[in-house]
């Protein structure tokens, strides 16, 4: 999924009085975990986990919204997330650095309860060896409105858009979710 994409049939619509009554996803809500963060963290996996699992990861968070809250009034969306919104948890994974991003409450389908990023640097001993990292990138979404739909929905994006859907996730709880993406890892 592009940018392009992304906004492909998002306008605003035509008042009716029989609209479904199923929210549209927020701008920022779905663009900041599903394409800006996830491109952050293809291109500069390191930095990512380093940036990211310290205090001062609020400042990279907090530039990367900034980007994504311009984007979003261009399409006409007020950018309500801000970093103090999400929380980032580090674990790990099958003895794998990950960082778990907590994001708020989602109120429409596709919007992210979490994302996970489990980091799999190479084994080797020189700067040379830490090209070849394996980044997994897991989100924990809520699923659609309707009788027997998922609550919640488990995917995985790798660096070329092309989603996972897991189908059916855990219920949106931490310790839920990352035994839910160490499961998805165990083939590693």
């Amino acid at each position: 999924m592009g940018l392009a994409d992304f906004f492909k049939g998002r306008g605003k619509k035509k008042e009716t009085g029989l609209e479904d009554k199923q929210e549209e996803p927020r701008c920022a809500y779905i663009f900041f975990p599903h394409i800006a963060l996830r491109q952050f963290v293809f291109a500069s996996p390191y930095l990512c986990m380093g940036a990211l699992g310290t205090p001062e990861g609020k400042g990279v968070l907090r530039e990367i919204l900034e980007s994504v809250a311009a984007l979003c009034q261009q399409q006409g969306d007020d950018a309500t997330l801000t970093c103090e919104q999400i929380q980032v948890h580090k674990c790990r994974v099958k003895k794998k650095h990950c960082l778990v991003l907590e994001m708020p409450e989602p109120r429409a389908a596709t919007e992210v309860f979490f994302v996970g990023i489990v980091l799999s640097p190479p084994l080797g001993d020189t700067a040379a060896d830490l090209t070849g990292v394996k980044v997994r990138y897991f989100t924990l979404e809520k699923g659609p409105h309707g009788h027997g739909s998922p609550l919640t929905v488990l995917c995985e994006w790798p660096w070329d858009d092309k989603q996972h859907n897991y189908g059916e996730g855990p219920a949106p709880d931490l310790k839920k979710f990352v035994q839910a993406i160490s499961d998805k890892c165990e083939d590693e």
